[in-house]
């Protein structure tokens, strides 16, 4: 284990493996901190989470797009969610996360059980993994320990410094992060993201708040997921997305809540229940 500054984006998407398990992933460097925001993990913990216990939400839409040199073709639509509550705990802070991703039709938005591959023509089947919640356990600096193994594979992650861009009264963090899932068998599974957070300055510094809004800009290479079917195929898998942080179940979009009462109407009923006690 290793333990490092984190990073703003939501624990790390593994984006080539398909957005699968959010997996937090570490900040090289939080940058200068503007005086007025204090100390660098409170204002980490404000601005990704909250400053208070309670829970939360992030929300994020966008599409994934095949790339085969210099063609993009699109392949899907991304719904997701992820519902997580915080903890204040002796050594800081811990976060119970469960998230739920679908893929969805570009056209109709409608849950994907299978679509017609647009580089091969073939019909490809997709079947969902199923979540399960995860925990992270923050310092109080805004740190975090790193896992070296995921699920039985090798996890490395390669965090570039991160940059921290203030205009008026809007503040920026931007991050960039290479990862590498090494499997028990099979090849290893490499894929990058570049994630942007933005929220107010006055915000952050208002005290009174126990909950800052916040939103997400995120781009992302992957290699070919195996429901696929590229085989040998050069090229790869490109990931954009956007989101935001909102407070209730209620504030996040229709058309995820909409998949969740599908897919899942148990957590659909009792999405805060559906992280377990603790």
């Amino acid at each position: 284990m290793t333990r490092s500054q984190p990073n703003l984006n939501r624990r790390a998407l593994v984006l080539g493996a398909a957005l699968a398990p959010l997996i937090p992933v570490a900040w090289a460097s939080a940058g200068a901190v503007p005086p007025a925001l204090g100390e660098f993990g409170p204002m980490f913990r404000k601005m990704r989470y909250r400053p208070n216990d309670g829970v939360l939400f992030w929300w994020m839409k966008g599409a994934k797009y095949g790339q085969i040199h210099n063609e993009v073709r699109p392949f899907h639509g991304i719904e997701a969610c992820a519902i997580t509550r915080v903890t204040t705990t002796p050594a800081g802070w811990s976060v119970d996360v469960l998230e739920h991703i679908f893929y969805t039709d570009l056209e109709s938005g409608r849950l994907l059980e299978s679509m017609t591959n647009p580089f091969t023509g073939k019909t490809l089947d997709y079947k969902r993994t199923p979540a399960r919640p995860f925990t992270m356990q923050y310092h109080s600096d805004g740190s975090l320990d790193l896992p070296s193994e995921i699920g039985g594979a090798k996890f490395e992650s390669d965090r570039k410094k991160a940059i921290l861009t203030v205009h008026g009264d809007e503040i920026w963090v931007s991050d960039d992060a290479a990862t590498k899932m090494l499997p028990a068998s099979g090849a290893a599974v490499y894929s990058a993201e570049w994630s942007t957070f933005r929220c107010r300055m006055t915000d952050l510094a208002d005290k009174s708040l126990t909950f800052v809004p916040a939103s997400l800009h995120l781009q992302g290479l992957g290699g070919w997921q195996g429901w696929m079917q590229m085989g040998d195929q050069p090229g790869g898998l490109i990931s954009r997305i956007v989101g935001s942080k909102v407070a209730t179940f209620d504030e996040v979009p229709e058309t995820w809540r909409a998949l969740l009462a599908k897919a899942h109407p148990d957590v659909a009923r009792d999405p805060i229940g559906s992280l377990g006690s603790r």
